[in-house]
């Protein structure tokens, strides 16, 4: 299991700026809950506190795409990678 912490002080807020980082964070939440395939971690739970929001999803070792897109010589998968 991995676990996403992020801090409400960071979410909170009505503004533009900040209301897209709370509109990210409930978006990822649903298709967490919603999405069931093998490749995919899968939402195993949420926790809310007065100062964070969790998400318990499973964990997958070696970083995520955009590490891993990143170390591309040309900053984008090939199709190698991608098969």
């Amino acid at each position: 299991m991995a676990l996403k912490v992020i801090a409400k002080a960071l979410i909170k807020g009505k503004g533009k700026a900040d209301g897209g980082k709370y509109k990210r964070i409930f978006f990822e939440q649903q298709v967490l809950c919603r999405l069931s395939h093998l490749l995919l971690p899968r939402l195993q739970g949420v926790l809310a506190t007065e100062n964070v929001v969790a998400y318990a999803i499973d964990y997958y070792p070696g970083g995520n795409l955009h590490s891993l897109r990143k170390r591309q010589l040309e900053k984008m998968f090939s199709n190698d990678i991608i098969r």
